[in-house]
């Protein structure tokens, strides 16, 4: 079984492998839908909110097949490559454009 640590103070949490990824639940927990249904179990003190596991065991959220669970983490895992590297072309057009600029308007003596 795995393993997934949430700062609530520090509460861990251990998952049956054969029917939920921990990395499938963190993806959910940090969705809009996830964030809104852990929101509705945590008390909220002066300064954060805090949840205990019983209030976690009530969360509910969509349990897809392991399969399906795997291929979104796989998807979700290309996606975030082709970002990072989508950022690293457009830092390398823009370094490239700056230079250009810089050739062909070099700045003027003071």
């Amino acid at each position: 079984d795995s393993q997934v640590v949430f700062d609530s103070h520090v509460m861990r949490l251990i998952f049956e492998s054969r029917r939920l990824e921990p990395a499938f639940f963190l993806v959910w927990l940090r969705s809009p839908l996830g964030r809104s249904e852990f929101m509705k179990r945590a008390r909220r003190t002066a300064v954060q909110f805090n949840i205990n596991a019983e209030q976690v065991a009530a969360i509910r959220m969509p349990l897809p097949p392991i399969d399906w669970q795997r291929e979104f983490l796989e998807r979700a895992e290309a996606i975030q490559r082709l970002r990072a590297k989508q950022t690293s072309g457009f830092a390398a057009a823009d370094n490239l454009f700056q230079s250009l600029l810089h050739q062909s308007f070099p700045p003027t003596p003071s």
